[in-house]
């Protein structure tokens, strides 16, 4: 499918292929029983008959098969994934500096890519919440800039340039009405914008150390600041000054991502420990921690591994350096089933925002859709 895309002033024609996969082939690339048509996860539940690890559901989602194989758009590995609000489009950016769009439901799945979006690798992308349908993405790059683009045209909107080094990481603020985007970068800034309608940041925060993940509370004042000094951050925009933080991670705090109601923050770490900490403004407990998920391995080559929730906040899932995506339930910390398929590290993850589907990309340049099992 030859798809035809403007970034910039130039007009660039690209080649896209997609590739999906029925069960019964995803099945024999991972050497299971070909008869197993159903058998999505990797269960860590040992309770089953014959004490298998293959579970066998019923179908949950309205994709055209249990697990599908997207491929072919990029050369290299995909860093960030997401799908848009409406569940129906997913947005990927790559090391290879591309970004594309795919559609999730339909068989002709790719509908836009982006080539050349930046001179260097693409660390991460973010979704704009004002139209859900047409949402503007925002792609950080270690070439020190942010491109802010029309996901329906694939034209740039605009270059953002205030940062001086790598640009680790970019999130909008949850209230479309007043939608603003925070950057992290390696320079020790995070600076917020108004990416809608200037390339001028209208706050820059210097921080004491390399800033790699950045996310917003829901008042939209505060955000959660990681790196370099292994601990989370609340700071408040309106008194520049740190309200609080968390500590007990022993590496790199890679990644945060708040949950769907407000009151738990993720975050992922080099230690190969994922957190989960209380962030209501009111606790009885001073160090926050809700919980400690153990089971994703941390990369050696770094990776700053994208989590996601489920939209009712009761379970999270984090890539690993095993090749597969784990699945947690928040609340009893147990790991209930394991996403195989890769053939590297598991970069990002993310959720389908009404269906049980789930979509990981990784370090073989690949991605998968795949059905989660609604109760266990």
């Amino acid at each position: 499918m030859a798809t035809t895309k403007r970034s910039g002033s130039q007009e660039i024609s690209s080649q896209i292929v997609s590739k999906r996969v029925k069960s019964g082939e995803i099945e024999r690339e991972l050497g299971l029983d070909e008869s197993r048509s159903q058998a999505v996860a990797l269960s860590s539940n040992s309770k089953d008959d014959d004490n298998r690890l293959i579970r066998h559901v019923t179908r949950t989602s309205k994709l055209s098969a249990p697990i599908i194989k997207l491929e072919g758009c990029h050369s290299e590995e995909i860093t960030a994934v997401r799908f848009d609000l409406t569940g129906n489009v997913i947005v990927a950016a790559s090391t290879d500096k591309s970004i594309s769009l795919w559609r999730t439901y339909t068989d002709n799945a790719n509908f836009g890519f982006i080539p050349s979006a930046h001179k260097q690798a693409i660390t991460s992308i973010s979704l704009s919440r004002k139209s859900p349908s047409n949402p503007t993405i925002v792609s950080a790059s270690a070439d020190a800039t942010i491109g802010v683009w029309d996901s329906n045209t694939g034209n740039l909107i605009r270059r953002l340039r205030e940062h001086s080094d790598v640009v680790n990481a970019v999130a909008f603020s949850k209230n479309p009405a007043n939608e603003l985007l925070a950057s992290a970068g390696d320079d020790s800034k995070v600076c917020i914008w108004d990416v809608h309608n200037s390339k001028h940041p209208l706050q820059v925060i210097h921080w004491h150390s390399p800033v790699i993940s950045v996310e917003w509370a829901d008042d939209g004042s505060t955000i959660f600041i990681g790196g370099l000094d292994n601990e989370v951050h609340a700071y408040d925009l309106t008194s520049s000054a740190t309200l609080y933080s968390l500590r007990g991670h022993t590496d790199t705090v890679t990644y945060l991502r708040l949950s769907p109601t407000g009151q738990h923050l993720v975050s992922c770490s080099n230690d190969s420990t994922v957190r989960v900490w209380d962030v209501r403004p009111f606790t009885n407990d001073p160090s926050r921690l809700h919980r400690t998920l153990y089971g994703a391995v941390s990369s050696f080559e770094g990776v700053y591994t994208q989590p996601a929730w489920t939209p009712d906040g009761a379970r999270v899932a984090v890539g690993s350096a095993d090749r597969t995506v784990t699945v947690w339930d928040v609340e009893s910390g147990n790991i209930l089933y394991k996403l195989p398929g890769h053939t590297g590290t598991v970069n990002a993850v993310d959720i389908h925002p009404t269906e049980p589907i789930i979509v990981s990309s990784g370090k073989d340049a690949k991605m998968y859709l795949g059905e989660l099992m609604e109760s266990l």
